[in-house]
């Protein structure tokens, strides 16, 4: 039994550490709005929540849309502020992304896709003050 719960422990912390890792590449690429990036790591289609159009989008459109708002809204910093677990299980990080046209709130859900770590969801939203 101990080894039992051994193993999923250290099952559980190799999980961990690999949406972290996938995390960090998100929070990375959103510094530098590195839509390339961002795009290598969605699942083929993503609830997609831009300012205030929202729906689901295979990743291309995703990919589309992102450079859109970027080549408009050019990132000067990105900041996790909170992490957490969903009721789903996914792994969802929320914050604030800093661009010369203003802030934006950032949330963005990883969920295990396959062997792999993926975002499905991805939001860009105002701030209201």
């Amino acid at each position: 039994m101990k080894n039992f719960v051994s193993a999923m422990l250290i099952l559980f912390a190799l999980q961990a550490n690999a949406q972290e890792q996938e995390s960090k590449k998100v929070s990375d690429a959103l510094k530098t709005g590195n839509v390339e990036a961002i795009t290598s790591l969605l699942t083929s289609n993503v609830d997609l929540t831009l300012i205030n159009e929202e729906d689901v989008y295979p990743k291309d459109q995703v990919s589309g849309k992102l450079t859109k708002f970027f080549t408009a809204h050019k990132p000067s910093g990105f900041a996790v502020k909170h992490q957490g677990t969903s009721k789903l299980n996914d792994f969802y990080y929320i914050g604030d992304l800093s661009s010369v046209k203003g802030a934006f709130r950032v949330t963005y859900f990883i969920r295990k896709d396959g062997n792999a770590f993926r975002v499905s969801q991805f939001r860009i939203e105002t701030i209201e003050d």
